[in-house]
């Protein structure tokens, strides 16, 4: 067995300190091996060795540029939380690969967590031009988990009068097996048609994504809170009571049951959800003044 064949074994195992072992020892008889050094950039990502893995990952780009290196390089960045510099990456690879969905997906909801629209919008119709129907692609985006939500927020004067504004805050990806770039695509084009209050359309590309992905909680919560803003309030209990059955963790979904709840002046129901939600996010403070009823001004939680 040859050495690349041990650390191959060793990588796919999951022991992936031996691997950098082997993967080291292959590298001093054979240094422009692009794949060794991609290999190891890899290894030294799961053993949360950031700086090793990027010198490692930068020569296997100096050897030989590839998409998936790219990749890697800039999930170490999102793990790090430093956004700017994975955008710079993903840049760089969309020039390298511009027809690949997987970028060109990511690199959109990245600038949608930024705020920064136009450009996300552009790289999320360009993906969906390339692969508009791709549902499974090889590449998880769940890679590039950053820890919390897309949600928007509504505001109002009255409690049964509701406008949603354009304010955007923190992002996830999907993390469903399967979800590929083709579906991150259209339900982050879904969610943007939602901040801006186009429902219709936003539960348009809604159905189309639970065709490929019916068992996903933010995609629920979402036409949740489509049905939730025209006003069609059965429908979208029942549409959040689905999402909090496939993730019953998830305190945004509980936020916005409870939300809902109180908007249809169903207070015990309210109680129950919003008291699930402070035990699971017990540091905010907009949850115990929805709860105290001592504030008109709401915010409805959607997940992308």
């Amino acid at each position: 067995m040859s050495l690349i064949d041990e650390d191959d074994k060793l990588f796919l195992l999951g022991k992936h300190k031996a691997a950098t072992e082997v993967y080291n020892e292959a590298a001093k008889l054979n240094q422009k091996d692009w794949e060794i050094c991609h290999n190891l950039g890899v290894c030294y990502i799961y053993l949360k060795q950031f700086n090793k893995a990027q010198d490692q990952l930068h020569n296997a780009l100096h050897l030989n540029r590839h998409d998936l290196t790219y990749i890697m390089l800039g999930k170490i960045h999102l793990l790090e939380g430093d956004l700017d510099k994975a955008i710079e990456i993903y840049k760089k690879a969309v020039e390298f690969s511009p027809e690949n969905t997987e970028l060109l997906t990511t690199l959109g909801l990245l600038y949608l967590q930024l705020g920064i629209y136009q450009k996300a919008f552009e790289h999320l119709g360009n993906a969906l031009t390339y692969d508009p129907t791709n549902y499974k692609n090889e590449l998880n985006l769940k890679w590039l988990k950053a820890g919390a939500s897309l949600t928007f927020l509504a505001r109002s004067r009255k409690q049964t009068s509701w406008v949603l504004s354009d304010t955007v805050s923190v992002l996830v990806l999907p993390e469903s097996p399967g979800v590929g770039a083709g579906v991150s695509a259209i339900l982050a084009a879904g969610s943007m048609m939602q901040t801006h209050g186009d429902f219709d359309v936003a539960l348009t590309k809604y159905r189309v994504v639970a065709c490929a992905v019916p068992e996903s909680p933010p995609l629920w919560n979402n036409i949740g809170m489509c049905f939730f803003g025209k006003k069609k309030y059965v429908a979208a209990i029942s549409c959040l009571k689905r999402a909090n059955y496939l993730a019953p963790f998830d305190w945004k979904i509980l936020y916005n049951l409870g939300l809902v709840h109180l908007t249809m002046q169903q207070y015990a129901s309210a109680f129950h959800f919003l008291s699930a939600a402070i035990n699971f996010q017990p540091k905010m403070g907009e949850l115990y003044m929805l709860l105290a009823g001592k504030t008109f001004t709401w915010r409805p939680l959607r997940r992308l």
